[in-house]
């Protein structure tokens, strides 16, 4: 070590004891030297792997891929040092025309068959042998579908006292994906948008970005024709409101020796302060199923049937009622 920084410091105050004339004369000389070096390298024969770039051709119109296919050619060449450097530097580099005439039918190609098309498109250097292994190919036929869209209701989250008081509009109500058959066929007829809102208390009327990336993520073997659509729908303050309204009893003749308890049922609602004047017990419809009679514990299973469209959050006060012998 300690002669090692003994060379370095003597080279060092050596180099600034030469003059200007001599530190040319010396890079001249390495100059010189790296210059024959250069050419001597250049004259030499190498082996060298390059990529020459493929071109596939078919009725993109009408089939895709179902893997990707390689961009390039990898073949092995040789070739003196001025020769390869043309090679690696051509700005204009040709490609190999790959023709799919029947896609659905095309299984694999095999690239050592294009060793020929390689050397016309390298003339400069000699290919000795293709490294890309055989090429496995998978098509489908495009298809196109229309989705129906829907808004889930559960997914609206409204300010307390709050309710929708007019249909969801989607403008468009339809989405058309395109793409691979096999993937087309598989989409099912509708599918729900979602609504990143948090505590609506107004009419809403916004456009909403479509976000199917979990499931059916956009690629190549599968796009949608738009990203946003409208969505509309109105909203008023409620009231939460209570009404007895008549237990029916259904499916009687399977225990027509049975009566119930209750002849009637409180149930809770919310409902607009100018429609809550017009609402009738009769609207509601809440049955007793006979069906479900248990004779353990003697009770029957209470259920809701229909409501008003007025209302909204409809419930019953209980989900059971006791039944007793005549």
């Amino acid at each position: 070590m300690n002669q090692l920084v003994g060379f370095l410091q003597h080279f060092y105050h050596s180099a600034l004891r030469k003059s200007k004339h001599e530190w040319e004369i010396i890079l001249y000389c390495v100059g010189t030297a790296a210059l024959f070096w250069i050419l001597n390298a250049m004259g030499k024969v190498y082996h060298h792997t390059l990529s020459i770039p493929i071109e596939y051709q078919y009725p993109a119109q009408r089939f895709v891929p179902l893997e990707s296919l390689p961009a390039s050619l990898d073949v092995q060449v040789e070739g003196r040092g001025w020769d390869l450097t043309r090679a690696i530097w051509a700005w204009e580099k040709e490609s190999i025309i790959v023709n799919f005439d029947k896609p659905l039918e095309t299984q694999y190609l095999i690239p050592s068959r294009w060793l020929k098309r390689a050397q016309e498109i390298l003339p400069e250097v000699k290919v000795e042998s293709v490294y890309s292994d055989t090429i496995f190919c998978r098509f489908d036929r495009i298809e196109t579908k229309l989705v129906g869209l829907y808004v889930d209701l559960q997914d609206i989250q409204l300010k307390p006292g709050f309710r929708i008081s007019s249909p969801i509009r989607l403008t468009p109500k339809f989405l058309e994906f395109k793409g691979a058959a096999t993937l087309i066929r598989n989409l099912p007829q509708s599918l729900p948008v979602k609504i990143d809102a948090r505590k609506i208390n107004d009419s809403f009327d916004q456009n909403v970005a479509l976000d199917f990336s979990e499931e059916y993520p956009k690629n190549q073997l599968l796009t949608y024709d738009r990203d946003m659509i409208n969505v509309q729908f109105s909203v008023r303050p409620s009231l939460e409101e209570e009404m007895d309204v008549p237990l029916l009893v259904e499916n009687n003749d399977v225990y027509p020796t049975l009566i119930l308890k209750e002849k009637k049922v409180a149930v809770t609602f919310l409902v607009s302060d100018s429609e809550k004047t017009s609402l009738r017990p009769a609207d509601f419809k809440v049955v007793a199923d006979m069906a479900t009679f248990n004779p353990a514990d003697s009770t029957v299973e209470v259920r809701l049937v229909s409501k008003p469209v007025a209302v909204s959050d409809v419930k019953v006060a209980i989900q059971k009622t006791r039944a007793y012998v005549r």
